[in-house]
């Protein structure tokens, strides 16, 4: 909040402040929550940059310099998305900030004329000295629209520009717009004209358009479409400020350059930074400061004294010879070149140092680089050879396993035939090897032989005991079907009627 004095006030006036963009001393004079022009009321309230939507009436007599306009996506400022300036080529008060048939603008279409030159204040640069009018809407009566536009910058108006009191539901405007352009050589801007940016009303259509920060081109059309990759949008919040003049500094902001003719005759010319504007003459008088790029020339002690205590400032007197940088209390003066020279001759023989410190470094780490190297050459190779003597330890092994299977192979074939024989004379146990060797386990005996077979025998049991009695251990095999049972017994066969345990 600041407090603003004026000549067309008894009284100090109170409003939200900008001290810092562009510069600072701007004031707030109105804000929306969306990009609708018509409907937004005055009052003689202070405009809060966070509160509710209107313009202020009291600042109607105050004249303005630079009238800006600031387009968010947000209530916050930090997503600003658009902002700009127009500077005015003369002073007027801010309750006629919109002319007729004066400054680039028409009978037809009234707007924010007089311009003298448009400035990107996300970029800081001027982007267009041809802009002349930002078209604001179409002459319908100075009763309506435009005209009532200004009335409502001098005195509240409860309902908008667009509406006559106790007609509320009667909108006699359909158009109500704010926008620049940056390309080219463009003179105006506005409902009837592409723009680079854009916030209000064209025929009944609402919104804010804007390009890339930084673009050059014209991103808007006038029915709140876009073009060249603009952005459009319907919800947006918008800040308008303005200030008086231009705040005063401690130097000017120029560069200076000196031509010499073909005559040999030297001449000064200063360019102003902030506009690009280049004039005949020195940026500034013989006994001020003036900022020469990014170094202050000072002419004397006394100027030096008249510079504000800002750290960081580089300051340089010509009559010294001297350039000092300024310190948190006090200026610091900047080595000179027999000084810079020394220090240059300590610096290179610091890095000679260095680099031969560096060097032996390397060097002791390149031999146990080498040396670890043989260890671990040394270490594979032995690892090799122990891996070459288990292989053929184990391909041995793997010899000596196939020569033993083999043996065994031969051992179970001799084994099966010997116990085969035993049992040769068997037609039940014939092929079954299982069975055989089986019984062989059971049975031990050097030799077998068949002493009868009932169908070959025949079955009666006269005949069994005629050829079984009386001949040591049998062993005796039947089959029922696919069933095979026996018996073994190490007594003989006597033919008597009676059990033998």
């Amino acid at each position: 909040m600041c407090i603003i004095q004026t000549f067309y006030h008894l009284f100090a006036l109170k409003a939200f402040c900008d001290v810092t963009t562009d510069g600072g001393g701007f004031i707030l004079v109105a804000k929306k929550d969306d990009p609708v022009t018509w409907t937004v009321p005055s009052s003689n309230e202070t405009v809060d940059p966070h509160g509710k939507p209107h313009w202020s009436s009291i600042f109607g007599k105050v004249k303005m310099l630079d009238i800006r306009f600031q387009i968010s996506t947000t209530s916050k400022f930090e997503n600003t998305k658009a902002h700009w300036s127009f500077r005015l080529t003369s002073k007027r008060p801010f309750g006629e900030l919109l002319v007729r048939n004066f400054g680039g603008c028409t009978r037809d279409n009234p707007g924010i004329g007089d311009i003298a030159f448009v400035k990107d204040l996300q970029t800081g640069k001027v982007v267009n000295k041809n802009f002349r009018c930002s078209v604001f809407s179409g002459h319908v009566s100075s009763l309506i629209g435009w005209g009532k536009m200004n009335k409502c910058l001098q005195q509240p108006c409860s309902l908008g520009f667009a509406y006559f009191p106790g007609l509320k539901n009667l909108r006699l405007e359909d158009s109500g717009s704010y926008s620049y352009s940056a390309h080219g050589n463009s003179t105006n801007s506005g409902i009837l004209h592409s723009s680079s940016a854009f916030v209000g009303c064209s025929h009944k259509k609402c919104c804010a358009c804007y390009g890339p920060k930084g673009g050059n081109k014209n991103y808007c059309l006038t029915n709140c479409t876009s073009i060249n990759g603009g952005i459009v949008k319907k919800k947006v919040h918008v800040w308008i400020w303005i200030r008086s003049s231009i705040p005063t500094r401690a130097w000017r902001k120029c560069v200076e350059y000196i031509v010499t003719d073909k005559n040999g005759k030297k001449e000064t010319y200063s360019v102003d930074e902030e506009t690009g504007i280049r004039r005949e003459g020195s940026c500034a008088y013989s006994d001020e400061i003036k900022k020469n790029g990014a170094v202050l020339v000072v002419p004397n002690e006394d100027a030096v004294k008249k510079i504000p205590s800002a750290p960081g400032l580089l300051l340089y007197r010509p009559d010294k010879e001297i350039l000092s940088v300024r310190g948190a209390k006090d200026w610091k003066k900047i080595a000179m070149h027999n000084e810079v020279k020394y220090q240059q001759q300590l610096l290179n023989q610091q890095e000679n140092r260095t680099e031969e410190k560096l060097e032996k470094q390397k060097e002791s780490l390149e031999k146990k680089i080498i040396i670890a190297q043989i260890e671990l050459e040394k270490k594979l190779k032995n690892e090799q050879l122990q891996q070459e003597k288990l292989e053929k330890q184990l391909n041995g092994s793997i010899i000596q396993r196939k020569a033993l299977e083999k043996e065994l192979e031969k051992l179970e074939k001799r084994f099966n035939n010997t116990f085969e024989v035993l049992f040769m004379d068997s037609k039940i146990l014939r092929g079954k090897s299982i069975y055989i060797i089986q019984l062989s386990q059971w049975v031990l005996s050097a030799s077998s032989w068949l002493c009868y077979r009932a169908t070959r025998d025949g079955w009666s049991s006269h005949t069994f005991h005629s050829k079984c009695d009386n001949k040591g251990a049998t062993v005796t095999i039947i089959r029922v079907g696919s069933y095979i049972f026996g018996g073994y017994s190490d007594a003989s066969w006597g033919g008597k009627t009676a059990f033998t345990k």
